[in-house]
């Protein structure tokens, strides 16, 4: 049986996570290619640079509404933390899920570090940003255009 990972979002309900074949062909289909964990290191980044895909994934491995909590209420349980908690259990799970004991042992004892160095990455890309430039002002275009306009 592959392990359970779990973790506890914002409103204390505790979340476990258990990745089956079922979940590798939804998670594939929502753009994350669990296979490549066997061979691509870089492939936990889509779990650090993407919040909305961890998100969908997270939904696909918890499957919220089959324990009675709706979608928004399952989303407004997961905050930075909560997140980051989340994503590592659900590496953890992806990790576990291979049938190859070995292969899987190795992936785990290298998981960490490969998830470190994600986090490295990201930080050298916001301290390289030049806060001059129009595209490092985060989300100005976005807010605008997203703007409510007055009724007329």
């Amino acid at each position: 049986m592959t392990p359970t990972q779990s973790f506890e979002d914002a409103k204390g309900r505790k979340w476990e996570l258990r990745v089956t074949a079922g979940h590798a062909v939804d998670l594939k289909a929502a753009g994350i290619n669990i296979n490549k964990a066997l061979t691509d290191p870089s492939w936990v980044g889509v779990l650090v640079d993407d919040v909305a895909l961890l998100v969908a994934a997270l939904h696909i491995v918890c499957n919220p509404t089959s324990k009675g909590v709706s979608p928004e209420d399952f989303n407004d349980g997961l905050d930075g933390s909560t997140l980051e908690a989340a994503a590592t259990a659900l590496a953890l799970a992806i990790v576990g899920f291979f049938p190859r004991s070995k292969i899987a042992g190795a992936m785990q004892r290298k998981l960490a570090q490969v998830m470190a160095k994600a986090d490295e990455e990201a930080v050298r890309t916001i301290e390289s940003m030049d806060p001059s430039t129009p595209s490092a002002s985060v989300g100005s275009s976005a807010v605008s255009s997203a703007a409510p306009t007055p009724a007329g």
